[in-house]
């Protein structure tokens, strides 16, 4: 992925990752340190997402993923989810986790019987994606990246 920068970010690496069937926010440092800080669980740095999922989701659908699910020995569960909108036989929801376990809300919604169709980053800690296109990139002040 590296390989599509521009030769002057030569030497940075992503911060946790993206499924090859998501988009969204990814940041890309050469500090190490920084990534440890956004990335390992005991730091709890907020992730948001909105998830399309095939189905009618409701508010005891809810509760059912903020107290989890068991899938290949993981606990998977969300900090908060919000039902956003309903549209035809989909739902839209605005999901905080604060892991990254691999392919996390993708397993979740499914062991709760919603497949996953659209799934999109649009935050980390307190930087936003905005509205920044698919493809592009900005340089982040260090003050955005505050965490701890």
């Amino acid at each position: 992925m590296v390989d599509f920068l521009p030769a002057k970010f030569k030497g940075v690496f992503p911060v946790g990752r993206l499924d090859k069937n998501s988009s969204g926010l990814l940041i890309l440092t050469n500090d190490g340190d920084l990534c440890y800080r956004l990335t390992h669980p005991k730091f709890s740095v907020e992730k948001e997402y909105i998830a399309r999922v095939s189905g009618i989701f409701r508010q005891d659908d809810c509760l059912r993923a903020k107290k989890g699910v068991i899938d290949e020995g993981e606990h998977l569960k969300v900090s908060d989810i919000k039902i956003l909108k309903t549209e035809k036989q989909d739902t839209v929801c605005g999901v905080i986790v604060c892991e990254g376990k691999k392919r996390h809300l993708r397993r979740l919604f499914s062991g709760l019987g919603f497949p996953v169709k659209e799934l999109k980053r649009i935050r980390i800690g307190r930087l936003y994606l905005g509205d920044l296109p698919p493809g592009e990139y900005r340089i982040v002040e260090k003050d955005e990246l505050a965490v701890c």
